[in-house]
């Protein structure tokens, strides 16, 4: 029962789908309050920024961009169909405003122009990229020159830990993350290692870190 329990689950943290996903968003929300606050403060949004998020979930998190930035412009894109439509019913606000739009769309071929965004970010997302090379190279084609990419995972060495993760997950150390953006295109600006509170999973506490790398797209 475990077992089935665990694959479920990673199943549902890979792309939220049925009568379970409105659940395991705020199941999501709850274990990543400070890697997407930490995320959103290394994205350091400027007014009038063009901004994408890759899995942005049920999209909780949204307004904190805008607290004291209500003239940059935010699109979620998001494999799945039903965090899509969560998404835009919690985000109501600024989708009315014209502020933020969510886009059903897969990473390995992003619904965009190229040179749209001037910064793109993803959290908890890299597990899940089955070409690698593929999402990196589609995340610099919809980046400007010199736009950048924040990348935000939890270290491998923790991760290996949580009971879920043999399932489907392809985890990275900061070394490995840092390495997979260098040989596709982009520029390390930064790369930095966050502690976390340690979060309940199935009544056992863990440990929690996340490790933010910020890369610019190399202009050619």
């Amino acid at each position: 029962m475990e077992e089935e329990y665990y694959r479920e689950l990673a199943s549902q943290l890979r792309q939220p789908h049925g009568d379970h996903a409105p659940a395991i968003g705020e199941w999501m929300n709850r274990g990543n309050i400070r890697i997407n606050l930490d995320t959103i403060a290394a994205v350091k949004a400027l007014p009038g920024t063009n901004i994408l998020e890759i899995g942005m979930g049920n999209g909780f998190f949204i307004g904190e961009l805008f607290k004291d930035n209500t003239s940059l412009r935010y699109t979620g894109c998001d494999f799945s169909e039903l965090m899509v439509q969560e998404a835009q019913r919690l985000n109501a606000e600024f989708v009315q405003k014209g502020l933020a739009r969510f886009i059903d769309g897969n990473a390995s071929a992003l619904p965009f122009p190229s040179y749209t965004f001037h910064t793109v970010y993803t959290v908890n997302t890299l597990y899940f990229w089955d070409e690698p090379t593929a999402i990196a190279g589609e995340i610099k084609r919809v980046l400007q020159p010199g736009g950048h990419l924040v990348l935000t995972i939890r270290p491998k060495r923790l991760m290996k830990n949580y009971p879920f993760t043999q399932y489907g997950f392809t985890m990275y150390d900061k070394e490995a993350a840092v390495q997979l953006l260098k040989k596709n295109g982009f520029t390390i600006t930064s790369a930095v290692e966050n502690h976390e509170p340690d979060f309940e999973v199935n009544g056992v506490m863990v440990p929690v870190e996340n490790i933010i790398v910020v890369a610019a797209a190399t202009t050619m």
